[in-house]
């Protein structure tokens, strides 16, 4: 096990339980490491189906599943991330202030960066101000984060210049607010663009392409080599306008959730994937997320999705401060 210095507790307490016969802490250097370990001759095949990394789901509708991603699900998406969606090349900086435990950060971040040559700049923990001054410092060109990330860079304040090589911003891992989209907008001075995605799914299955139009609380249009559909409970589809249950197919799909068959089987159906998000697309094929099945609420006859109440308190002005005491 190798890991980060700030998660030496967490990996000293999983060592023991997984019944570890050494443990190596402190700070080591990666070099001594290598120098003190005998070389391993051969190399072990791998295919494109076997297992490369196993993520764990946030658990939003019971225990975490260890999600297995494949070789080919990784290495699809990452291509397609850095040469369709980011078009990214060796002469951009990525911010990388996501958690690389996290497939956004991952696949988005790290593999596109490595795929593209790229140079991806890392921030430990996320601090608007420190966040600010590395965009500065490394010059970052591309920008990706979280809706909560960029309402603590909104409120924090950018200084002028602090983004003058910044091209592109990402917003994914929730449904970016409209409010908040037009303030980056405004604020950044860029693109931005958002997606969605899931764990399932290495993550990227739909993007808006910086060539197309943009449209507000859109997460944009299948990404290449995925499909993706609207079905209602009784399997039918769901054309513009109505409102259904997300599907997704494509090169990106999970081998399947470590030791759950049987909730594997319940999430892929006939080679499409189902995890209960709801949306609607338009006439021009644009999806956005309504929310999910199970937070659906039903009032009086009527369907209430959580995404259109929260949209409706973003764009409520803010509260005046305060006044002090003194």
């Amino acid at each position: 096990m190798v890991t980060f210095p700030l998660f030496t507790d967490e990996a000293a307490t999983a060592a023991a339980e997984a019944g570890a016969g050494c443990l190596v802490t402190g700070p080591v250097g990666f070099g001594a490491l290598i120098r003190a370990t005998a070389p391993v001759p051969g190399i072990v095949g791998r295919a494109e189906d076997d297992t490369a990394v196993m993520l764990y789901t946030s658990g939003t509708t019971g225990t975490p599943k260890g999600t297995e991603l494949t070789h080919r699900s990784l290495m699809a998406n990452a291509v397609t991330v850095a040469g369709t969606v980011l078009h990214v090349g060796p002469n951009d900086v990525l911010f990388g202030g996501l958690p690389l435990f996290h497939v956004f950060g991952q696949t988005c971040a790290l593999n596109a960066a490595v795929a593209a040559g790229a140079a991806l700049t890392l921030l430990p923990r996320f601090e608007p101000a420190k966040a600010l001054e590395i965009m500065r410092r490394d010059k970052v060109t591309v920008f990706l984060g979280v809706p909560t990330m960029y309402t603590a860079l909104l409120d924090a304040g950018i200084p002028d210049g602090y983004l003058s090589r910044m091209r592109l911003a990402v917003s994914g891992g929730a449904c970016l607010p409209v409010e908040v989209l037009r303030g980056i907008g405004r604020e950044f001075g860029v693109t931005v663009l958002e997606g969605y995605g899931l764990s399932e799914r290495s993550p990227v299955a739909s993007f808006t392409p910086p060539d197309r139009p943009r449209k507000a609380g859109s997460i944009g249009l299948p990404v290449r080599g995925v499909e993706m559909k609207l079905v209602a409970d009784d399997g039918m589809a769901v054309g513009p306008g109505g409102i259904g249950e997300m599907a997704i197919r494509g090169e990106n799909v999970m081998g399947g959730y470590w030791n759950r068959p049987g909730a594997t089987a319940e999430a892929i159906w006939d080679g499409w994937f189902h995890r209960g998000d709801l949306a609607r697309v338009d006439e021009e094929g644009y999806d956005f997320i309504a929310g999910r099945k199970k937070d659906l609420i039903v009032r009086s006859g009527y369907n209430v999705y959580p995404r259109e109440v929260e949209e409706v308190l973003h764009a409520h002005p803010p509260s005046p401060r305060p006044l002090s005491s003194a």
